[in-house]
């Protein structure tokens, strides 16, 4: 977990000489954001010391860096996002009541993705893009078979899901087009979805999934294990190390 102190700098900023490694001052988010809008992802996650801070902040609109005696005063709009039930956060302390109510002025509810099945080609199509620059790919597409795949599914864990099954393509070396065999795990959800209507399947364990990923990268890659511990996000001496963990030869 990241200290509460740094938390505090990368929200509301510090002077020079603040802590350790504070060689300049810095505005911090809310300040950058001055006179525009300030996005809060997973606002539930917040430590409870940087959600009273904030509270503080929104109420009386200033701000004190971290180390110095000075007030700012801010004039910034917040938008608060997050995947939780916020009332059965704050039932929980997980999230200060009197800061929900300070951020629930207008509140907008997002359909799941399975509710939204027609964003699926246009979100491929985006993340497509994405990742094409993020991994010096030219990605042209998606075949149709993997399409109607992906917009099939259910996607319980939403828009980041559909995001993380495309960028585990372009890790096993996905170029031309996404097909279906790029997208195994879309088959493993697909499994577990139907996981209650076969209760007696068995599960596979974590080391024969990692197993069974690895042994397909080799396979895509012709076993350069250069290119397969780059693909798998790995070095080459923890990739030999899981090779003779899984005695892959």
């Amino acid at each position: 977990a990241i200290p509460d102190d740094l938390m505090e700098s990368e929200f509301f900023g510090h002077v020079r000489g603040a802590f350790t490694g504070a060689v300049a001052d810095a505005l911090g988010l809310v300040r950058s954001a001055q006179g525009g809008t300030l996005f809060l992802d997973e606002v539930a996650e917040l430590t409870p010391a940087l959600q009273a801070k904030l509270l503080r902040v929104l109420q009386e609109k200033e701000i004190r860096p971290v180390g110095s005696a000075k007030t700012h005063s801010v004039d910034i709009r917040v938008i608060a996002a997050t995947n939780r039930d916020l009332e059965a956060a704050i039932a929980q302390g997980d999230l200060r009541q009197d800061l929900f109510y300070r951020l629930n002025v207008v509140r907008i509810t997002a359909p799941p993705l399975r509710e939204r099945r027609g964003e699926v080609p246009a979100l491929v199509a985006c993340f497509i893009r994405q990742l094409n620059e993020r991994f010096h790919r030219d990605v042209q597409g998606i075949t149709p078979e993997a399409l109607a795949a992906l917009t099939a599914y259910d996607f319980p864990g939403n828009v980041r899901e559909l995001e993380n099954f495309l960028e585990r393509a372009y890790a096993l070396g996905a170029r031309g087009e996404i097909t279906l065999a790029d997208l195994p795990a879309l088959e493993t959800g697909n499994r577990g979805a139907s996981a209650a209507a076969a209760p007696d399947e068995p599960i596979p364990t974590l080391d024969d999934a990692e197993r069974a990923l690895i042994a397909r990268a080799l396979t895509r890659f012709r076993n350069n294990k250069d290119e397969t511990a780059r693909a798998l996000g790995l070095t080459v001496r923890t990739l030999y190390r899981r090779l003779k963990r899984y005695g892959i030869t």
